[in-house]
């Protein structure tokens, strides 16, 4: 099969990597869209929260709660869930930042950690940053210094962000979670990035499937007339991102698409066309893309479980969550069991669960379509 190799220098200009603060607003904005059709209460918040927090980098789906008088005292509040044993409930101003971690659904969770002292009298987090990296591994970023810490907060040492450039990706590296190209190493929080992206529209993000092919997703070319709208494009690689295979254009044009691959040759791309939620699957590397129209309202979250089954997360009408289970390849799907969020939630994947969180420490994870809590963490 013919693969492309590319110049990272034409790739550069081509496909512009945003930055951060741009993913995390676009990410806000996105969950912003979803929850419109929850509550309007539920957004009002999250456009206060994006608000006085924008230049924050989490991961993306996460959202922050607003503790304190916000004004000269007051703090964010986050929850997020690393694997499936991992949760951490993260608290963040001004002028620290401290992470305590559950691995028992929250019977006990570890004492608030960071690299500096915490003060409540700091302020809401303006330059403040964390990235999560893995169950051990974070990086909090606090008055313009890196902190580093690979045993969940219980040391942490300064440390230089470097982004090592390669050809191809090591095994074990991983996405960062941050809307960014970067990969990361979950054990040691070195991060990597590939020299070059196939030209696959801006905003062409790798992701790694459980088996450690490659695929990626960009935009696409603009779809007439007018180039209002694209059709988005998925590239995939067979050498860990040394070259790229260009795949089928999918058939129609889909909105908020999301790429979830599966294996060497089979991927799903999810989203909203015209006539409702769709997902496209394929199981021959993207030469054919076939449709399967689903009875949700708009796609949250997806990932694949450790069977190899489809696993999606949506928002039902009555503000609940739910997820959904395909065992078939992505051509028919079964309702499991829906969920009652506390406020201000947030959703994401790990590895082949979904989770959605909520506050300081309350936390629900589904691998199979039923969902297991975590107690929140108390004070």
């Amino acid at each position: 099969m013919q693969t492309y190799p590319f110049d990272p220098a034409e790739v550069g200009q081509s496909v512009p990597q945003p930055p951060l603060a741009d993913l995390a607003a676009r990410a806000a904005r996105r969950v912003r869209r979803r929850r419109a059709l929850v509550s309007a209460a539920a957004v009002g918040m999250m456009a206060l929260v994006a608000l006085t927090a924008v230049p924050v980098v989490r991961g993306i789906g996460m959202t922050a709660t607003a503790t304190g008088d916000g004004a000269g005292g007051g703090y964010l509040t986050a929850t997020a869930v690393l694997d499936g044993g991992t949760v951490v409930a993260v608290r963040y101003g001004e002028c620290a930042a401290q992470f305590s971690v559950t691995t028992n659904d929250g019977r006990t969770w570890s004492p608030y950690r960071g690299p500096v002292g915490w003060r409540d009298d700091c302020g809401v987090p303006v330059s403040t940053s964390y990235r999560l990296f893995g169950p051990t591994v974070f990086v909090a970023e606090v008055r313009g210094v890196r902190y580093l810490t690979r045993d969940a907060g219980v040391s942490w040492q300064p440390a230089e962000e470097g982004v090592r450039p390669v050809d191809t990706l090591p095994p074990q590296v991983r996405e960062a979670r941050d809307g960014s190209a970067q990969m990361v190493d979950p054990t040691t929080g070195d991060l990597y990035q590939l020299s070059s992206l196939p030209r696959a529209g801006d905003g062409g993000l790798p992701r790694r499937a459980p088996d450690g092919s490659v695929w990626l997703l960009g935009s696409g070319a603009a779809a007439p007339p007018g180039g209002a709208t694209t059709v988005p494009r998925v590239a995939r690689s067979e050498n860990a991102g040394r070259s790229w295979v260009p795949t089928a254009a999918l058939p129609a044009v889909v909105r908020n698409p999301l790429l979830v691959p599966a294996g060497p040759e089979q991927a799903y791309v999810l989203g909203e066309c015209p006539s409702g939620a769709v997902v496209y699957r394929t199981d021959d590397g993207g030469t054919s893309w076939f449709a399967t129209y689903v009875p949700w309202d708009a796609t949250e979250v997806a990932t694949v479980n450790a069977a190899g089954h489809l696993l999606v997360g949506s928002w039902e009408p009555d503000g609940r969550f739910a997820v959904w289970v395909s065992r078939d390849g992505g051509r028919s799907f079964t309702k499991g069991e829906t969920i009652t969020v506390p406020d201000d939630p947030s959703v994401g994947q790990a590895d082949g669960l979904i989770w959605v969180t909520s506050g300081a420490g309350w936390a629900a994870t589904s691998t199979d379509g039923w969902w297991r809590t975590t107690e929140p963490r108390r004070g």
